[in-house]
């Protein structure tokens, strides 16, 4: 993907507790960190709330990365 100078990248950490471990249904409430203007700032998080989990194997979290794209 080719982005402009007005495009801009933001990242997210998305996720939470699931009822089993396909991963497909949320038991509660989506969480979602950020926006981070960094993947290594986004990663530290990711970092931070995976591991106070890290013991519930139906929990997971992500880092998804959103392009916003601004008319020049």
């Amino acid at each position: 993907m080719v982005t402009s100078m007005a495009d801009k990248t933001e990242f997210f950490v998305i996720g939470g507790e699931y009822t089993n471990t396909s991963f497909t249904k949320l038991s509660g409430k989506l969480e979602s960190f950020g926006p981070f203007s960094t993947f290594d700032e986004a990663y530290k998080k990711w970092r931070a709330v995976s591991f106070l989990k890290i013991d519930n194997c139906h929990t997971r979290y992500e880092i998804i990365e959103e392009v916003l794209e601004f008319d020049d």
